[in-house]
């Protein structure tokens, strides 16, 4: 029986941290992809490739790609097609030095649900809990 969500065993001193606690409960995530979320939602608000994630990360490449997969099916995520000269001609702006030398083909930019979007999915999901409730505790 998996373990009730306690003020005693959920409470840290890290309000931002708690938040991702309850995200990563709410939305059935393993510890990966919560942790993986989290990097996203604080580091990648405009976007990244899984290239830059599994540098960043110290990671798999193949670990980040199933696990950002996950987070897509669960509506978390986003991804978006860019072209390899629109993706250079960004990193040009940010003061990155772009990793690829052929400008031709497209690659994934994944973005995390953010802010008003993150808080009305949560509360679809608090909505939903809230009737269930009721409904067993009305029997």
């Amino acid at each position: 029986m998996p373990k009730l969500l306690t003020l005693e065993n959920s409470v840290t001193d890290n309000p931002d941290i708690e938040l991702f606690n309850i995200i990563q409960r709410i939305f059935n995530l393993t510890q990966k992809e919560g942790k993986l979320f989290h990097f996203l939602y604080l580091h990648a608000k405009e976007g990244i490739c899984i290239t830059h994630l599994a540098q960043s990360l110290s990671s798999e490449r193949s670990l980040i790609q199933k696990l950002l997969t996950q987070l897509v099916r669960k509506e978390l995520v986003t991804r978006k097609q860019v072209s390899l000269n629109e993706f250079h001609d960004r990193c040009i702006q940010k003061h990155e030095l772009p990793s690829i030398e052929n400008k031709k083909g497209y690659l994934y930019l994944y973005y995390p649900l953010q802010g008003s979007d993150l808080k009305k999915r949560i509360q679809v999901f608090l909505d939903q809990w809230s009737l269930i409730i009721a409904s067993l505790v009305a029997k």
